[in-house]
């Protein structure tokens, strides 16, 4: 009976904290929250992971597809990192980062996004990489992008 109790307690601290956790700005003012509503193409679609923030009120994320009407040999999949921020009218306004192009360079990008100390973005892709492997989709690609946009393929994967 014990162990119940406690598993509903925590359920209801988790819930609480759940609906405490919004995008609001700095300020701490929640005023009209506007949405951003993914296009698919130029701006992603299918965003499934997390969000990261810089620390100055802007979030990073990726999206699974989207982005380039077309994709290298991990079609359909491209996916996008993009940034959202706050506007002074309350508004988030999204803008990409990079898109993915299907090939060397990875495709559905997937996870939460990590900073490091100097501001440079990490992430995973799902596909892409390398053609020669996992059904000719590529096996999927560890990715930077520093702070000057540049986008560099840390490590492609070989599957098995």
């Amino acid at each position: 009976m014990r162990r119940k109790k406690l598993v509903t307690t925590i359920s209801k601290t988790l819930a609480a904290m759940a609906m405490a956790l919004t995008l609001a700005p700095s300020s701490g003012a929640i005023g009209s929250a506007k949405e951003h509503r993914f296009q698919g193409v130029p701006d992603g679609a299918q965003p499934a992971s997390g969000l990261v923030s810089d620390g100055a009120g802007n979030f990073y994320g990726t999206t699974l597809g989207g982005g380039l009407a077309t994709c290298g040999f991990s079609a359909p999949f491209c996916g996008t990192v993009f940034k959202v921020t706050l506007g002074q009218d309350g508004s988030w306004k999204e803008s990409v980062i990079y898109k993915f192009k299907g090939g060397s360079d990875g495709a559905a990008p997937s996870g939460t996004l990590v900073f490091d100390s100097a501001g440079a973005l990490y992430g995973t892709t799902v596909t892409g990489g390398n053609d020669q492997v996992c059904s000719g989709e590529g096996c999927g690609t560890v990715f930077k992008i520093t702070p000057t946009g540049e986008f560099s393929v840390l490590y492609r994967f070989h599957g098995s």
